[in-house]
């Protein structure tokens, strides 16, 4: 007996169409990666330096793949309307055009771009120059034995296998003193902060 054609109007056939998967970005499926799954045994967490590394590639992947998009986008980006190449073309620091080579310019929306650096840092001394008188300066340290992140290890592992463990909880804790300070006014009431995260 031969196989029936598919028809359209099989009804498995029409919710198949009617599908759209969700688009993420390659970010959003890295950091869902390197989230543990309660579901799955996740092999690449009990390796340690393989874990880091593996975490390294996917950050260096995930930033190649902005660099790509900028770099083939400077149209759509309106990077002619930068007037600081143009500057430096009429400056003498070239001597031929054959030297200049091809210029992509990395807005201010790149991250850790000089651009962006640039403009945080101008906002960070508006902020300053606005409200004149800066009353706290704190300064707040990751401790890799904190308890929040000693009970999430795997068995033999300390905070050093796992940096993703110790940046989230960093950064809960830092979201909960930002809340103290300026939602609590635990210090009494904030009109501005700044902050300024280094590894």
């Amino acid at each position: 007996m031969a196989p029936r054609p598919l028809s359209s109007s099989d009804p498995w056939i029409q919710s198949s169409q009617n599908w759209n998967p969700p688009c993420i970005t390659q970010m959003q499926y890295s950091s869902f990666r390197l989230h543990t799954q309660n579901e799955e045994y996740s092999i690449i967490h009990q390796r340690v330096r393989l874990f880091q590394q593996y975490i390294v590639d996917m950050w260096a992947s995930a930033d190649q793949t902005r660099l790509a998009f900028l770099r083939f986008n400077q149209g759509r980006l309106h990077a002619s309307l930068y007037s600081g190449l143009q500057d430096w073309l009429m400056s003498d620091d070239i001597g031929t055009a054959n030297d200049l080579g091809q210029y992509v310019i990395l807005p201010s929306s790149y991250i850790g771009g000089p651009r962006y650096q640039q403009q945080w840092y101008q906002d960070a001394m508006a902020i300053a120059r606005f409200f004149k008188h800066i009353d706290l300066f704190i300064t707040m340290t990751a401790n890799p034995n904190w308890a929040e992140i000693t009970c999430e290890l795997l068995p033999g592992q300390t905070s050093y296998d796992r940096p993703d463990i110790v940046a989230r909880v960093f950064k809960l804790k830092r979201e909960e003193l930002l809340d103290d300070i300026y939602n609590n006014q635990i210090f009494g009431r904030a009109v501005a902060y700044v902050y300024v995260i280094e590894f």
